[in-house]
């Protein structure tokens, strides 16, 4: 039964042999050396047979190299992102970043490497790169979830001359993140930070952090309860203060001592450079997933 499932997959392979008997041996590489003797089986010398995994090794804990990866078609995109994952699980970020790079350059729409090249923007606060890959994957798959997840991210850490960032764009693809995946934990917080935030919407923002606070094993809880309190307090400002005069808050330097009187500055944001858009988003810390695909 093995050999006849063998056989009738190979069919497709007598075929483009046959085909291509003028261009010389076809390039196969199998997997493992069964099917290698399947493949040698049926097309003998029309191909040229190339084996990752041989006789003597158990496939299942099989770990490819670099060195296999370039047994594959050297004009294959693909070949190079799964180069990259191979140097990222090894731990070799340059090389990582050399072949998803080779990757876009064979093929500039190709969407995984360019959602990979993305994410690793991301890990090292690159944003405006990040920003451009990643629209790049948005307009090529607008269904991929994670690229409108990790666009939004990117945009959040864009800094504008005067200090902001691009929050209000960043919350347009968070909300489409939410059509994609209505209950999406990362967009209701995205969502609610920046509500919160830089958009300086509090109702909004309690909103969208108590849908999150509800949903179960969420990472950032107890930062988005005290964000929750935070903005309870700006609200009921607001109500005892209509006019949208500022009030003072009292600040106490030390028992005893008079307190100062403060006000907030016009304009003044809550983001910085480790906490972009005042969302408390920090990519360099989500280890943002990469994709090994071909």
């Amino acid at each position: 039964m093995l050999k006849r499932r063998a056989l009738v997959l190979a069919g497709p392979l007598l075929a483009a042999t046959a085909a291509r008997a003028q261009e010389g041996p076809k390039k196969i590489v199998a997997t493992f050396s069964i099917l290698a003797d399947f493949v040698r089986e049926v097309a003998g010398e029309q191909v040229e047979l190339l084996t990752l995994v041989g006789p003597d090794t158990d496939s299942h804990g099989f770990q490819p190299t670099p060195a296999d990866a370039r047994k594959l078609d050297d004009k294959d995109p693909g070949v190079y992102n799964n180069l990259g994952m191979i140097h990222l699980k090894l731990g070799n970020q340059r090389d990582a970043l050399a072949m998803f790079t080779k990757a876009v350059t064979l093929d500039p729409n190709y969407a995984p490497s360019l959602m990979n090249l993305g994410a690793m923007s991301l890990t090292y606060r690159d944003y405006p790169n990040a920003e451009k890959d990643l629209n790049k994957v948005v307009a090529l798959q607008p269904l991929n979830v994670d690229a409108h997840l990790f666009h939004a991210y990117a945009l959040e850490g864009l800094r504008n001359k005067d200090g902001t960032h691009h929050v209000k764009d960043a919350v347009v693809e968070y909300e489409k993140v939410l059509q994609l995946k209505p209950e999406a934990p990362e967009a209701l917080y995205g969502m609610g930070m920046a509500y919160g935030g830089e958009l300086k919407d509090p109702v909004k923002g309690k909103d969208f952090l108590t849908r999150y606070v509800a949903m179960a094993n969420v990472p950032n809880k107890d930062k988005a309860t005290q964000k929750i309190t935070a903005l309870e307090a700006q609200i009921k400002a607001k109500a005892e203060n209509p006019n949208g005069t500022p009030a003072p808050t009292a600040t106490f330097q030390s028992a005893g001592e008079s307190p100062i009187m403060t006000r907030r500055s016009p304009g003044a944001s809550d983001c910085s450079d480790s906490n972009p858009a005042g969302s408390g988003f920090r990519p360099y810390s989500l280890s943002p997933p990469m994709i090994l695909e071909k």
